[in-house]
């Protein structure tokens, strides 16, 4: 971790931004409505729109429930991000 602090780096996945002291980060939040979020899924996966409806409320749920187990984290909060960018517009 000492190395971001000095070196360009991306790190991504759950709770990076809570790794990463906060003058060596940009943390940012990447959202989309979920119809799009079923879709995509549906279409990558190639799911029906109900497993893929299933499979984005699962992920999201075990998200949510790792970010607010491990690290303390609500992910509706969105004042704790730099930056949150909508896919959808």
């Amino acid at each position: 971790l000492e190395a971001s602090a000095t070196v360009a780096n991306v790190i991504l996945g759950r709770g990076a931004g809570k790794v990463i002291p906060p003058y060596a980060r940009l943390h940012v939040k990447i959202v989309s409505p979920i119809d799009v979020r079923r879709a995509f899924i549906a279409q990558i996966r190639r799911f029906s729109p109900s497993e893929a409806a299933e499979f984005v409320s699962e992920r999201d749920k075990a998200r949510e429930e790792f970010l607010a187990a491990k690290l303390g984290v609500d992910p509706g909060d969105v004042s704790q991000y730099d930056m949150v960018i909508n896919t959808s517009q």
